[in-house]
């Protein structure tokens, strides 16, 4: 109990409240259902059952009272009509009667209703029946004996039980009245203890949760407020009334919080001072190698730019060396070709001059055979004129075989005169040509040699562009982390004027606050 907080002791309080509220409540409702239902059960099984009971003797009175008159004076009240009628009161005696007979009897009320039952059923059967039955005959003067001999015997004994029977729901209702009274009282009192005791209580449980609230405020609330104020407003100076013995209070503990807050803003007034005065240096630090980092940059990018040019130059030197490798290889290949096609004219030429010779051979055969034929000719021409005139024919034919003879000898030396011509001609180009196969040889290999230099060239050139390029990636680099340094130097910067700042602004917050002297 000592160790519950306020909320836990409001809570008590408001429970006990609740509590004794509802026991009241509870009492009140409980009393006001008791007083209810007495009220309902005088009203619906004495009140309402006193109301039907009347309600039977008036129409068994008036039943009785319209079958006399209509026996004493027949002409104004004529025996049909008054047995309607009383027929009629007869349906509404047993309605209310059956109504009744439906609600709750005690033992006493039992036997009175049971004989008055009994009693009407007999003064019916009797009495009641015969003379309704005498009337609609007609039969005035057995119905008026009836009438005024056993309905008259009987019928005061009916109505004294029916009265009797309504006396007892009297004294029932008066009984359960005066049993309700004192239920009434009873609960009366009991709730009337309830409350006082509900009020005790919750004065109690008040007084006591008000003393626990006032031990773990150590004093008024407003006092303990008018200081957390205080020291909200900056004042650690600030004097608190304690009481003595107190050392679980809320003002004790804004006592401890007071003095641990005057600590803690000390140090950090004598922080702050030193913090602003790094934060000044740093800046100034960072300031220089800002600036230093920015001037490296510069260079940086200058020398990229420098390394980017070269870059481009040594691409051309090497697509130039690349370009002439390539023409090399064509003019080797070209020159290649070249060396193969002499060697075919060295060939070609050979094969020409070969075929000089065979015909320069089978022109000797031709002027041997001119030479013959011209033999054959002139003995053709001696034997025809040996002949004479038979042989004239003869003759004609040899003077013709000689000149073709001749002429075929002619030609063969002009023949032979052109071909030997050609083949000086044929042995001047096929020596020629030798030569030029040669010098086309030398410079195939001249052109392979010019070949192999330029690959070399350009070989050398490629690794020199892959070497400039790795170069220049790597100032490129070397340029992007300056630049990203210098950019980190510049938050840098920013963060120790950020700081700075920061710094002044704690100082100026911290200096709100006032502390004991050291």
């Amino acid at each position: 109990m000592a160790n519950l907080s306020v909320k836990a002791q409001l809570a008590l309080l408001a429970s006990g409240l609740a509590t004794a509220m509802l026991a009241t409540c509870a009492s009140g409702l409980y009393a006001l259902s008791t007083t209810g239902e007495a009220l309902r059960t005088v009203y619906e099984d004495r009140t309402v059952c006193i109301q039907q009971l009347s309600t039977v003797s008036d129409s068994l009175r008036d039943e009785a009272m319209l079958l006399s008159r209509a026996t004493l004076d027949p002409a104004q009240f004529p025996g049909k009509s008054a047995v309607d009628q009383s027929l009629q009161h007869r349906a509404v005696l047993d309605g209310q009667w059956k109504t009744y007979a439906a609600t709750y009897w005690t033992p006493d009320e039992k036997v009175l209703a049971d004989a008055f039952h009994e009693a009407y059923l007999a003064l019916e059967q009797d009495g009641l029946a015969p003379a309704r039955d005498a009337l609609l005959s007609g039969d005035l003067a057995t119905a008026g004996k009836t009438l005024h001999g056993r309905v008259d015997a009987r019928l005061p004994d009916t109505l004294a039980r029916l009265d009797r029977l309504r006396k007892l729901q009297v004294d029932v209702a008066a009984s359960e009245y005066q049993a309700s009274r004192q239920r009434y009282a009873l609960l009366l009192r009991v709730l009337v203890g309830i409350a006082t005791a509900g009020l005790a209580l919750g004065a109690g449980i008040a007084v006591w949760t008000g003393r626990r609230l006032y031990a773990a405020l150590g004093g008024e609330p407003f006092y303990a407020a008018q200081v957390v104020r205080r020291i909200a407003d900056g004042d650690l100076t600030v004097t608190v009334d304690l009481k003595q013995e107190d050392s679980s209070s809320l003002l004790h503990s804004i006592v401890g919080m007071r003095d641990h807050l005057s600590t803690i803003v000390s140090g950090i007034k004598r922080s702050s001072h030193s913090i602003a005065t790094a934060a000044d240096q740093i800046s100034q630090g960072n300031a220089n190698l800002s600036q230093r980092t920015e001037e490296q940059a510069a260079s940086l990018e200058e020398t990229a730019a420098s390394m980017e040019e070269l870059t481009a130059t040594v691409r051309e030197n090497t697509n130039s060396a690349l370009l002439g490798r390539d023409i090399a290889n064509t003019a080797s290949s070209a020159a290649a070709r070249g060396g193969e096609a002499v060697s075919r004219v060295v060939e070609t030429m050979n094969g020409i001059a070969d075929s000089s010779a065979q015909v320069a051979d089978i022109v000797g055969i031709i002027d041997g055979l001119a030479f013959q034929t011209h033999i054959l000719s002139l003995n053709a021409a001696v034997e025809a004129a040996r002949a004479g005139e038979h042989g004239r024919g003869f003759a004609v034919v040899a003077s013709e075989v000689r000149s073709l003879a001749q002429r075929s000898a002619v030609a063969a030396r002009d023949i032979r005169a052109l071909i030997d011509v050609s083949i000086e001609r044929v042995q001047a180009g096929s020596s020629m040509v030798d030569e030029a196969g040669a010098t086309i040889q030398g410079v195939v290999t001249a052109v392979q040699d010019v070949s192999g230099v330029m690959s070399g060239i350009s070989a050398a050139s490629q690794e020199q562009s892959s070497g400039i390029e790795q170069v220049n990636r790597a100032v490129t680099q070397m340029d992007q982390v300056t630049q990203e340094n210098a950019a980190l130097v510049e938050q840098c910067a920013a963060a120790s004027r950020s700081l700075a700042e920061q710094a002044t602004l704690l100082r100026t917050a911290v200096d709100v606050f006032r502390v004991e002297a050291a």
